[in-house]
């Protein structure tokens, strides 16, 4: 297996358990077959540009993340944890602003 595909194989097996998807979900969301996920996150089988697409889309991925090195998805990681702290912390900011309002507006 070449360093490329022990790359790829891994990132797929990360993103998917991540998601909590097992092979079949992955295969199904992907449309292809469960044995060629499974041969793809061994690193048999090396997928088309198009099923590459559709691997990375149904992880809710961009193709070249499916190649990051383990350094790379850590900045990832932080990433995507602080994006989603930021939209919580605006979700209830302007939850407590409206509530404010309305009380307000009442008095």
């Amino acid at each position: 297996m070449t360093k490329l595909q022990e790359t790829l194989a891994g990132n797929i097996k990360r993103a998917r358990s991540r998601l909590g998807y097992s092979q079949m979900r992955l295969a199904e969301l992907s449309e292809i077959s469960t044995s060629f996920v499974g041969e793809i996150e061994l690193g048999k089988k090396f997928p088309s540009p198009m099923v590459l697409e559709r691997l990375a889309a149904s992880l809710g991925l961009k193709p070249y993340q499916l190649f990051f090195e383990e350094e790379q998805w850590e900045v990832f990681d932080k990433y995507d944890r602080i994006t989603s702290l930021y939209h919580d912390l605006k979700e209830k900011l302007n939850n407590e602003l409206e509530d404010t309002v309305r009380r307000y507006l009442r008095e």
